[in-house]
């Protein structure tokens, strides 16, 4: 997804449960451009340092986010990343 397409968007889990060996799977729900798409995903867990880093990336039909689609009937999707680091607070 582009952010000059998608000036804001937000990602929310509903479920995560272990898929084994480090590896969550996530449901949830993707908001952009005032529609909501479910979203499912395995993520990638790591220790950095003294944190946790997860990495994901997700495929998004973007018809389901408003865009329209071409006169020859293309699927048209989007991918979202997302990379975030957990620590403790000192």
């Amino acid at each position: 997804m582009r952010s000059t397409e998608y000036r804001q968007a937000r990602f929310t889990s509903n479920r995560i449960r272990d898929s084994g060996d480090w590896t969550p799977h996530v449901d949830g729900r993707l908001e952009a451009a005032g529609n909501v798409v479910p979203v499912q995903f395995d993520a990638a867990v790591q220790r950095v340092d003294q944190e946790l880093q997860i990495a994901a990336t997700a495929t998004v039909d973007r018809h389901q986010l408003g865009k329209s689609g071409s006169q020859f009937g293309l699927i048209l999707t989007a991918r979202v990343h997302v990379l975030a680091r957990f620590g403790l607070r000192r």
